[in-house]
């Protein structure tokens, strides 16, 4: 038997039966390097951070105008069909661009802290006071304020600062600078709700949020705003469920559970926003053009009309005049349409101009605006548009020498040399149309010339004011239908599930990991 035991030992065979008679025997050893393993694990413990975790579901589809078929002239396809507006989406959210966006918005460069035992915690939107900066002046960078709340209507800044001047951000022009600060310990107390805070260093709202009537004290900064926050936010998962799904679920892991969905929520929003503000691009920008026109037509057919109403004031000639009524009439119809031609042919001129001179295409108006209805003409300029759109959307996510901008390019040059083509054969048409009224008008305007000369200009007048007329008509009726463009189209971003805490606690990472190395440890000790 002892040979035996002695074969085990010089062989290295852990003897289970020897461990077991040790630890009875020596349970009181035991026990003590439990407690001390144990200890120091619960210690290490405290240092863990609790990592929370929020998601949302989103779809990407194409969305029609409800109101309008496909050949309306005012709606145009934007994109280059669901797939194309998935992988574009996803290259977005993880966009500086579009962290940058959802960063300004929130304002998450502010940052919220409340002191602990073991570590500092982000405390935000746990605090009884919101901060509001004005991003227009310039704020103190890096720098801890210790704000203390009083009570309901008071609250205490304190810092130290060891000398006059301190680094500065501006938030909107992005750019660091150097404020004044009071040297050594600064104090300074304000009312919630109050005037804002117009400091050489700080500038700010600070309000009570909600009926809170809690009372401590919290830490505030404003942060890094390119590495410490935008960049952070650059890392936002995003899979399609299931894969190659137009379904996009978000999710971001952090240690403000709050901050996570107010991130992805607004994420969501700004997207969907931009989404539906390229769509109505092409309507805003043709009512942006009928504006302007309408204010040169207005004044013209407030003169015209004044003009004409003076002129019957002083008439004694009007029973004459009415007989001729329908003989103006019939001339006035063909000055409106050698208006209306005229006005397609500046806008043939105008495009042609733009085309030749401009690189961005997105702000082109409507060819219906002016009566252009030809499809080939709307259909190009639609597809330009769309281009146009996408090229810019891919700048901010892609190198400018990618492969895919040589054959945007590519397209766009070929489309515009559509374009020209068409405009080239619709003026000699335009052009062969205007000569044939210019002939109709003449005719009309020799018999007119026999008549009166003060019947001849009353009926000048009343052509110019059923011309200027019947050109505001055309432009408010297509203002309006602009307007109803715009009002109807939806966003081809839709959100499915927000993010949302459903109640639902964090993960503290290697904290069971830590008990049982304790307990591994305190076995080996043992064993020993």
């Amino acid at each position: 038997m002892e040979e035996e035991k002695d074969i085990n030992s010089l062989s290295g065979i852990f003897d289970i039966r020897q461990f077991l008679t040790n630890l009875i025997s020596l349970w009181w050893l035991f026990i003590i390097c439990l407690g001390i393993g144990f200890g120091y694990a619960y210690y290490k413990n405290q240092f863990i951070r609790t990592i929370y975790s929020a998601n949302s579901l989103i779809s990407i589809k194409d969305n029609s105008n409800p109101l309008f078929t496909n050949n309306t002239s005012l709606t145009f396809n934007w994109g280059g069909g669901t797939t194309d507006k998935v992988t574009t989406a996803i290259v977005q959210f993880k966009s500086r661009t579009h962290a940058e966006q959802v960063v300004d918005e929130l304002q998450y460069y502010i940052n919220y802290t409340k002191e602990g035992d073991f570590y500092d915690t982000d405390a935000y939107k746990q605090t009884p006071f919101f901060i509001y900066a004005d991003t227009i002046k310039t704020q103190l960078y890096s720098k801890n304020i210790r704000i203390k709340v009083l009570d309901q209507q008071n609250f205490e800044l304190t810092a130290n600062f060891p000398s006059a001047t301190a680094g500065g951000f501006n938030y909107n022009k992005k750019v660091g600078e150097r404020v004044q600060v009071p040297q050594g310990d600064w104090k300074q107390r304000f009312k919630f709700g109050g005037d804002s805070i117009q400091l050489p260093f700080l500038n700010v709202i600070i309000d009570k949020r909600g009926k809170t009537t809690a009372t401590g004290e919290w830490l505030f900064n404003f942060g890094n705003y390119w590495g410490g926050t935008v960049n952070q936010y650059k890392g936002i998962r995003i899979v399609q469920e299931p894969s190659g799904s137009s379904i996009l679920k978000l999710s971001l892991s952090g240690g403000n559970k709050q901050r996570l969905i107010d991130y992805i929520n607004t994420s969501s929003v700004i997207l969907e926003r931009g989404e539906l503000e390229r769509k109505n691009k092409f309507a805003v920008s043709t009512i942006k053009y009928i504006d302007s026109s309408l204010v040169a037509q207005e004044k013209a057919l407030k003169k015209s009309e004044q003009d004409l109403e003076d002129f019957k004031d002083k008439s004694q000639m009007l029973d004459a005049i009415t007989q001729n009524s329908d003989f103006n009439q019939r001339l006035s119809e063909f000055e409106i349409q050698k208006r209306g031609i005229q006005n397609k042919l500046n806008y043939y001129d105008n495009l042609k101009s733009y085309l030749k001179n401009k690189t961005d295409y997105t702000t082109i108006q409507a060819p219906s605006v002016v009566g252009i209805d030809e499809g080939s003409i709307s259909g190009a300029v639609g597809r330009l548009i769309a281009l146009s759109e996408e090229r810019k959307k891919r700048e901010f996510a892609m190198r400018a020498d990618a492969p895919v901008f040589q054959q945007i390019d590519r397209d766009i040059n070929a489309v515009k040399d559509v374009i020209y083509e068409n405009i080239t054969s619709s003026t000699d048409l335009l052009n062969r149309e205007l000569n044939q009224i210019y002939g109709q008008i003449g005719n009309l305007e020799s018999q007119i010339k026999k008549l009166p000369k003060e019947q001849q200009e009353f009926l000048k007048m009343q052509r110019k004011f059923d011309v200027n007329q019947n050109a505001y008509n055309l432009f408010m009726a297509k203002r309006t239908e602009a307007e109803l463009v715009r009002a109807a189209n939806v966003s081809d971003v839709y959100v499915i599930d927000e993010a949302k805490d459903t109640g639902g606690g964090g993960t503290s990472r290697d904290s069971n990991l830590n008990y049982l190395m304790a307990l591994l440890i305190g076995i080996t000790f043992l064993s020993l």
